[in-house]
């Protein structure tokens, strides 16, 4: 299964400096995750998804993972529906007001420890943070060989 995730620099180096990260958090927001969070690239582009999680989770790095399914628990969150600057531009006024009390549940993932074993690094970017602007913004992906 292909999964990523927006993360810190710091959670990123430790990642890749061979290292076990363990999160036990449960989250004081609309999700029943626990722990690090993952969406699928079935579900959504991470392109797509900064738009509705910009806010919510550190976007240093995003980084795309392979995994064995059977290492997550599959969980739930309840995020803003994303209107896409192109969109927004075409709404009445009536219409974007609106739009800020729209909601969506999104199928997550989540696991209370990972590493480079059990994580397959694919990809990464450190331009997830520039998207302002764009509906789909261009990052700069780096392929990776661990």
């Amino acid at each position: 299964m292909k999964v990523f995730r927006f993360m810190s620099d710091e959670e990123f180096k430790k990642f890749k400096e061979d290292k076990t990260l363990i999160n036990y958090k449960k989250h004081n927001c609309n999700t029943t995750s626990i722990g690090f969070c993952f969406l699928s690239l079935d579900d959504f582009k991470p392109e797509y998804a900064i738009h509705f999680l910009n806010g919510l989770v550190n976007t240093e790095v995003c980084a795309i993972f392979e995994v064995d399914k059977k290492k997550l628990n599959k969980s739930k969150g309840k995020y803003a529906q994303v209107i896409l600057q192109s969109d927004w531009r075409k709404m009445s006024i009536i219409e974007q007001y609106a739009s800020f009390t729209k909601s969506f549940d999104a199928r997550e993932y989540c696991t209370e420890k990972y590493n480079n074993k059990n994580f397959k690094l694919l990809r990464y970017t450190k331009d997830s943070h520039n998207y302002f602007g764009e509906d789909y913004p261009k990052w700069s992906w780096k392929d990776e060989n661990l």
